[in-house]
């Protein structure tokens, strides 16, 4: 007689596997990317008028924060302003220095806000009104210290069309005063707060 032996079942244990912290994301390499803009700008100044000029940007942007600086020159074309005591004859420029910080909204489109010190060069002219008995100011040069708060929104890839709303905050008063009977009378006055739109190509 055959005896049978009994096969015992082949027994696997499984150990989980050991458990860890996940791979770390990919860093993005920073790089700085310079960034040129040229444009043209139209601000509202008070009893100076509408000034508009065109302007210039040259920008550093890190690559992978979105964060950077730029330099900017603006021109202002001449232009004449009549009050009902005088008429002024107004032109210079500004220069702005400016941090920067902004991404994208979406494939096409970003949005950047800046913020930073500006300083403008007026030179401005003063002549009486035919029938106004006084002698105005010699033609002067003024420098006016500002700061500048503002936004970019661009359109499309490079080159890019923005759109640049601004606030501009000036840190000292300007006035225009004539010289009546003794005593000075103010006649008209720059805004302190000064509305700019610009419209800039970025290359």
């Amino acid at each position: 007689v055959a005896e049978k032996s009994a096969e015992k079942p082949l027994m696997v244990s499984a150990q989980p596997a050991a458990s860890g912290p996940p791979p770390p994301a990919p860093k993005r390499r920073r790089a700085l990317e310079l960034q040129g803009a040229f444009g043209y700008a139209v601000a509202l100044r008070g009893d100076e008028g509408v000034a508009h000029g065109p302007r210039a940007r040259l920008a550093g942007v890190d690559t992978a924060t979105g964060c950077g600086a730029f330099a900017r020159l603006n021109g202002v074309v001449p232009r004449r302003v009549s009050r009902p005591e005088l008429d002024l004859k107004l032109y210079g420029g500004a220069a702005l220095v400016a941090l920067s910080c902004g991404g994208r909204l979406s494939s096409h489109v970003r949005l950047s806000r800046f913020a930073g010190p500006s300083l403008e060069l007026v030179r401005y002219e003063a002549h009486a009104q035919a029938d106004k008995p006084f002698r105005p100011a010699a033609v002067a040069t003024e420098r006016r210290p500002h700061v500048t708060f503002g936004a970019g929104v661009a359109f499309g890839r490079s080159p890019r069309l923005a759109l640049v709303p601004e606030l501009s905050v000036a840190l000292k008063d300007t006035h225009y005063d004539v010289n009546r009977t003794g005593r000075n009378e103010t006649v008209a006055r720059a805004s302190r707060v000064t509305d700019a739109l610009g419209l800039e190509l970025e290359l």
